[in-house]
């Protein structure tokens, strides 16, 4: 019997200890296959506001984060598009996207300014308020 709970225990601690994902909130140097830019994610609630500034150009999106992915529906300069992020390494984020219309999508990656990494939230889902 005292086996069973010394494994219980044991197994509700690993649980707890489980590493929390990061969040994808911040100021990020944004490089894709022909360009260069800034990202800025800032948290609002449940969601996430995304804003890349590219050139000249500015790009505003909505995401939503969700088991470590970053799903986000943007769009600036007459386009319109989606893309899906995951964290690659930490305070790098990478992922595709498209803008509607296309055949194919494209890549970028976000390297988060600093370098530092953002807090994380149990479970990779929004922090608690």
């Amino acid at each position: 019997m005292n086996k069973r709970l010394l494994g219980l225990a044991l197994g509700a601690m690993m649980v707890v200890a489980l590493p929390a994902l990061a969040q994808p909130v911040g100021t990020f140097d944004v490089a894709g296959p022909n360009y260069q830019g800034a990202v800025t994610v800032t948290q609002t609630g449940q969601t996430f506001n995304v804003l890349w500034t590219v050139g000249t150009q500015r790009f505003q999106g909505v995401g939503i984060f969700v088991n470590g992915v970053l799903s986000v529906g943007y769009s600036g300069e007459g386009n319109t598009g989606v893309a899906v992020y995951r964290e690659v390494q930490s305070g790098v984020w990478e992922g595709p996207w498209a803008f509607v219309g296309q055949a194919t999508a494209s890549t970028e990656r976000w390297t988060r300014r600093g370098g530092a990494a953002a807090p994380a939230a149990p479970g990779g889902g929004a922090p608690a308020k």
